[in-house]
């Protein structure tokens, strides 16, 4: 009786599944939802992989993995004998998800109806539901079926993005620059009588004569009566020559005109140019610090740095909240899905770096002393560029406006503001002996542009989007107020010509 009692437990251990084998079902099934989870970051970045960084792809793929994983659990839970079945409602799922942030945009373009949330929301819901509930009714064979043929499908999607994206990731790091961001202590070198320079440009910045013209800005005259109060000359109506901020500096920083197109495919070509340009590596020569406070990764962050010795990019800047996972590139994919209803959220979340990045440099660029001098200091901030976060006390708007053309102002006379707080810093901490020379620009004025935005201004002239700023306040020099020295290409030979006796010819 015993041995019986024996041999039946020895068969009941023989039987018993290792755990491994029970849980291989549901990880295999599980592989669809990673898919269906991974595809839409892997489009939306394969289709702007020159404007992105691998980071900004893998913090959003963890995000939306880390949902469809939720969701999954959660289907288990009403499917645990059927891991397909629930690995294709959670794919179900996905698609109403990933799709739901489109179908709202499409409807409020068709303008049919007034478009509510709290109405569109629970009709694709409750649409998602029953479709899933059909799933429920499924055989296994034809489960099985469908699970096949969406992992392939998804698969393919998936290694056509892969074939994008991976060259041009190659490419990329072929291309990566190492940075000396090291401190050069004060009293290592011999301070030679030179000034500091300081170079800034705030994007998208109106020139004052659209400014006084076309939105009748009192600031703006306040404005120009501060600068020249502080020995600036400014210009009344300069004008870049494109719309297009990579051109813009390029053609300054290099003062020279290119030839190359303003596509995606050239942007590695503008990036080098600002990256190692003349006017730094001129300056290098004449013995001075170059120390950047650059946020063109904010709107671009495949941007190169610029090779300099002291650097302060967008990217140093620590983030202390979600916005980690909500960059540019996550609010763009999040927009595109049911997360769209919580956008006033994470769009607040994603533009605090924005501006910690604003607040940090316009405190700091003043209080510079522990660089040796002579330094040139370049200065590159993404405003009053969207988003129009702020109004004009530097409050933070609501999330609605941050593509809104409406709250362009306010974002131009904070702007104002912040200019004037770092002229003043600026002139304050600086030696008597060698007054600094200090560059005001704008890479280009307002674009007014249709494409994400709201709130067009109406009959905006063209030549208004080329207007800059254009201030300079350069100790001894007499201005003509000539063509010639209006165009900004000309300002650093303007500049080295004074400085240095250059002799370069202008443009």
């Amino acid at each position: 009786m015993q041995i019986a009692n024996q041999h039946a437990g020895d068969s009941i251990q023989t039987n018993r599944k290792p755990s491994f084998a029970i849980l291989a079902p549901y990880f295999k099934s599980y592989l669809l939802p990673v898919l269906a989870a991974a595809y839409p970051s892997l489009f939306f970045y394969g289709n702007n992989v020159h404007n992105l960084l691998l980071t900004n792809l893998g913090r959003t793929i963890i995000l939306y993995i880390l949902i469809a994983t939720i969701v999954y659990l959660a289907f288990i839970v009403k499917n645990r004998n059927s891991p397909q079945k629930a690995a294709i409602a959670t794919l179900v799922f996905l698609v109403f998800f990933n799709l739901y942030g489109m179908l709202e945009n499409l409807l409020l373009r068709l303008d049919w109806f007034t478009v509510y949330d709290f109405v569109i929301l629970p009709v694709t819901l409750l649409v998602a539901g029953y479709v899933i509930w059909l799933i429920t009714k499924l055989t296994e064979q034809a489960s099985r079926q469908i699970w096949n043929f969406a992992a392939i499908v998804l698969g393919g999607l998936i290694f056509y993005n892969l074939v994008i994206i991976i060259p041009a990731e190659v490419y990329k790091q072929q291309q990566a620059k190492t940075i000396n961001s090291e401190y050069m202590p004060p009293g290592s070198e011999i301070e030679r009588e030179l000034p500091d320079i300081y170079y800034i440009i705030f994007d998208e910045f109106s020139g004052l004569k659209p400014m006084r013209d076309y939105w009748n800005n009192p600031k703006a005259n306040e404005f120009e009566k501060f600068l020249i109060s502080k020995g600036f000359t400014v210009f009344q109506d300069p004008h870049g020559s494109s719309t297009n901020t990579l051109r813009e500096i390029a053609t300054r920083l290099n003062y020279q005109h290119f030839t190359w197109d303003d596509d995606p495919a050239s942007q590695k070509d503008w990036f080098d140019s600002i990256s190692k340009n003349r006017v730094m590596d001129y300056l290098k020569q004449q013995g001075y610090k170059v120390v950047t406070f650059n946020e063109t990764q904010f709107a671009i962050p495949s941007a190169t740095s610029i090779d300099s010795d002291v650097t302060y990019n967008y990217e140093d800047i620590p983030t202390t909240n979600l916005g980690v996972f909500f960059d540019e590139f996550g609010v763009f994919v999040a927009n595109n899905t049911m997360m769209n209803v919580f956008s006033s959220y994470y769009t607040k979340l994603s533009t605090s770096k924005h501006a910690d990045m604003v607040f940090f440099t316009t405190n700091k660029v003043g209080e510079l002393s522990e660089i040796v001098s002579p330094k040139f200091v370049y200065i590159h901030l993404i405003i009053p560029h969207a988003p129009f976060m702020f109004d004009e006390k530097g409050n933070v708007n609501v999330p609605t406006a941050y593509n809104n053309y409406t709250y362009y102002l306010d974002n131009y006379n904070f702007s104002i503001y912040l200019a004037t707080k770092m002229v003043t810093n600026i002139l304050s901490n600086a030696s008597p002996k060698t007054p600094p020379v200090i560059i005001l620009q704008s890479d280009h004025g307002l674009r007014n542009s249709s494409s994400s935005f709201v709130g067009q201004l109406e009959n905006f002239p063209d030549e208004y989007k080329t207007s800059i700023l254009y201030a300079l306040r350069l100790p001894g020099y007499e201005p003509s107020f000539s063509t010639q020295e209006m165009d900004p290409i000309n300002t650093f030979p303007i500049v080295f010509n004074h400085l240095f006796n250059a002799g370069i010819p202008l443009k």
